[in-house]
């Protein structure tokens, strides 16, 4: 999910755009995901009796009273949107809970609304199951469905503390003033708009997308729309935009057109580096008098590493594995490093040079190491080389 962090509004992160579609380095930044702790504990400052969940942060966002921590916060407190419990609750409803405005940037200084979204943050916690290897959902320990009564009452409550002049507001209050940051012609626009994933592109591979449009008008429509894709890391700044492409699109009544788009792996590989993420954009030209945006982060998945374990794993006894790898681009990889890891199997990381690798070259190497602990154990291998 989007994680937010804003300097400007607690409880909204905004972005701009020009009108080639380019994401504009801003203050606010919208993190693709964020970690975080939680322990189950008994809180004698809130005359807890019994243990429930507490969630802590290590690495926030920012500071809770002056210290590079967040925390402990009652989860159930967050839910609520009770922000008068210690300690930072605040800054953990905020995070899952603001609205995303984006913004059409023009020469002129002048600023369009684009949307005005609350989806997109906080929309999927998830934690490792107990005993499992698969996922576990806790969205609805920290947040009430999106547009429920409750939830609208926990974001009324808590944004009367998060702004202390409304501290007195009534819920109506509240809500005229939330929808006024909205744009009304977003919602009336008559167009639909959505870009879907035709592949699951991994590197050295293009990106294939399919652009839905539907009017939902009984007239025609003819729209120009300008296109890009930029690179974006993990944390939300925008880097080089490395494509950029214009359509006219004309839509008759009812219609639903389906436009397909193709980023070639030549034109976006030279960029990507250690950051696999890029957004793709089509923003319509602010000339046709209607000005609508779609957009979509696609992720560039590394080539999979292969591990087969060539002998019986027994602990204090040695056990060998074969690792392997095949280099997809057709071009060479260089300076590959293959690193092992596993608790219980490695006490100490272990690094493998495989040199330069190239076009479809097959990597094979065998390795021998010595389980030390008892249980169930994990063996990570992952490469490294001057693309990624």
């Amino acid at each position: 999910f989007c994680f937010p962090c804003s300097l400007e509004n607690p409880l909204g992160v905004n972005e701009f755009f020009d009108c080639t579609g380019k994401n504009l380095c801003g203050k606010s930044k919208l993190w693709r995901y964020h970690c975080w702790n939680e322990s189950w504990m008994a809180r004698r400052d809130l005359n807890q009796c019994c243990g429930d969940w507490q969630c802590l942060d290590p690495t926030p966002l920012e500071t809770g009273r002056g210290l590079a921590c967040s925390g402990p916060t009652w989860v159930r407190s967050i839910r609520e949107g009770e922000l008068d419990l210690d300690y930072d609750g605040h800054h953990m409803f905020s995070r899952l809970n603001s609205n995303y405005v984006g913004w059409l940037s023009q020469n002129n200084a002048k600023k369009t609304k684009l949307f005005c979204d609350a989806w997109p943050c906080g929309q999927r916690l998830i934690t490792k199951g107990v005993g499992s290897e698969q996922y576990e959902d806790i969205t609805g320990a920290y947040k009430y469905e999106l547009g429920s009564v409750k939830n609208k009452e926990a974001y009324y409550r808590a944004y009367r503390r998060i702004h202390p002049g409304y501290c007195n507001a009534s819920n109506c209050h509240i809500e005229r003033e939330l929808s006024s940051l909205k744009n009304p012609f977003l919602s009336d626009s008559g167009i639909n708009m959505r870009l879907k994933m035709a592949n699951c592109p991994m590197y050295g591979e293009d990106v294939q997308l399919h652009w839905l449009l539907e009017n939902l008008r009984s007239d025609n429509k003819t729209l120009k729309f300008n296109l890009c894709a930029q690179i974006i890391t993990y944390n939300g700044c925008p880097m080089d935009q490395f494509w950029k492409d214009s359509v006219t699109v004309t839509l008759g009544p009812r219609e639903v057109k389906k436009v397909p788009l193709c980023i070639a792996y030549c034109q976006y590989g030279p960029y990507l580096c250690d950051h696999n993420i890029m957004k793709i954009v089509a923003v319509s030209d602010p000339e046709c008098g209607e000005v609508l945006m779609v957009s979509r982060d696609v992720v560039i998945n590394r080539p999979p590493v292969i591990v087969k374990l060539l002998s019986q794993p027994r602990l204090k006894v040695p056990c060998t594995a074969e690792i392997s790898f095949c280099n997809p681009l057709q071009e060479d990889m260089k300076n590959c490093v293959m690193t092992l890891e596993g608790c219980g199997l490695f006490k100490e990381p272990m690094t493998i040079d495989l040199g330069t690798l190239a076009s479809n070259q097959q990597a094979r190497t065998i390795v021998e190491f010595t389980p030390y602990r008892l249980g169930s154990h994990r063996l990570l291998a992952n490469l490294g080389c001057h693309k990624f």
